[in-house]
């Protein structure tokens, strides 16, 4: 799987799309850190100036650049329709405990497997990437995620809103495909959640 690409700040228009921001008040300051960047993802009713924006803002505050993937909006009805789907999709998964996701894993390397033998060149990332459904935020999240050839599994994410759904799953879909490990510790900065479930083992913070 390759990672999405990545736009150099400018504003987003298409669902999913990902682009990198850096404050311009923050380079050069002492609390700047290039190494270190973090992944935004906005919530429902955000147009591609706000979403710019609001990274921006957090690129300033947290001192680092910020790959923001964009969650498009289509109309309150439309996404507040997306959500519903979003919070449904995965959350039978999401809501077991630790070793219940290990056998969730387990068995999502048995059904691969399986599939493999009819598509030999199927790769395991792109296997469970068919599980996420048609959210493209949530598609272009994991992929910025596990993505050849340097994906950023490990770094803070900062979501909002609908942004919270989208997290879930796209980490989820990190677990399923990779196990649980894989998201062991990885901070998550949750605001204005309507996400009732998470996958387990991640650092939590609303």
């Amino acid at each position: 799987m390759r990672s999405p690409f990545i736009n150099q700040g400018t504003v987003p228009s298409g669902d999913g799309v990902v682009t990198r921001y850096v404050s311009p008040e923050v380079v050069g300051k002492s609390w700047y850190n290039p190494a270190k960047p973090v992944i935004f993802v906005n919530g429902m009713q955000n147009s591609g100036e706000v979403h710019r924006d609001n990274a921006m803002a957090l690129s300033l505050m947290i001192g680092a650049p910020v790959h923001g993937v964009y969650n498009k909006t289509t109309g309150m009805l439309s996404d507040v329709f997306q959500c519903v789907t979003d919070k449904l999709r995965l959350s039978g998964i999401q809501a077991e405990s630790a070793g219940g996701q290990t056998d969730w894993h387990k068995t999502v390397e048995r059904l691969y497997q399986l599939e493999r033998q009819r598509r030999p060149g199927l790769n395991k990332d792109d296997y469970v990437l068919e599980f996420l459904g048609g959210n493209e935020a949530t598609k272009a999240l994991y992929a910025l995620l596990v993505g050849a050839p340097e994906g950023m599994l490990g770094a803070p994410i900062y979501c909002h809103s609908q942004g919270n759904l989208i997290t879930s799953n796209a980490l989820t879909g990190v677990m399923l495909a990779r196990g649980p490990a894989a998201i062991a510790g990885i901070e998550v900065h949750s605001f204005g959640s309507p996400a009732r479930w998470w996958p387990a083992g991640l650092k939590r913070q609303s």
